[in-house]
């Protein structure tokens, strides 16, 4: 059966004890249309939606208030402000949280995740790992590790570890003003 009212004016439902709305069918729609259109849902104490494992939670009390939104253990939290795809946003899962604005490839992101911290702006990168840290420019790249520092850039790379120095490039250039000494028990220039 199919009941359909129309309320002219203003329209209050009150009970002194609890009221129960259950849709059996297609669900449970609340529309305030028109140019002042506005949904309020208000409790004293606590207000909450839920969907499966999805839930938004707003506590009040006299000394603080809380707003806990929560997916469940395989869901996704999203925040989203302007264009789409290139607007801010704010995604969350399990294993990791992005922050993001601009179009995707040319915007600026950071991504955490229980093993790294990437941060980005276009093709810039900056990587923090508990291996080490490492920094992409273009062709350019620098890593820090336990076993030393890498440096690279096109066909060159300079490397410091523990054990040596070595330094690779089509073309290697030692300049400077006062006195360049080198040592050891072999010194072989070539």
């Amino acid at each position: 059966m199919n009941r359909n009212e129309t309320l002219w004016g203003t329209h209050t439902v009150c009970a002194y004890g609890g009221i129960f709305l259950e849709s059996r069918g297609y669900g449970l729609d609340l529309v305030a249309s028109g140019d002042a259109g506005t949904v309020t849902i208000n409790g004293e104490t606590n207000v909450q939606m839920v969907s499966g494992t999805g839930m938004i939670a707003v506590a009040g009390g006299e000394e603080s208030n809380t707003i806990c939104i929560s997916a469940g253990e395989m869901g996704t939290i999203k925040q989203v402000v302007g264009a789409p795809m290139a607007g801010a946003q704010i995604a969350m899962t399990p294993e990791e949280i992005t922050i993001s604005v601009g179009p995707v490839g040319e915007g600026a992101s950071i991504m955490m995740t229980p093993e790294s911290i990437v941060f980005k702006v276009a093709d810039i990168m900056l990587s923090i790992t508990p291996e080490g840290i490492t920094e992409v420019v273009d062709d350019s790249m620098r890593s820090i590790t336990a076993a030393g520092h890498v440096l690279e850039a096109a066909d060159g790379s300079f490397e410091v570890t523990p054990a040596a120095i070595s330094l690779e490039a089509p073309t290697i250039e030692v300049t400077g003003d006062g006195m360049i000494t080198m040592e050891g028990a072999l010194v072989n220039i070539n």
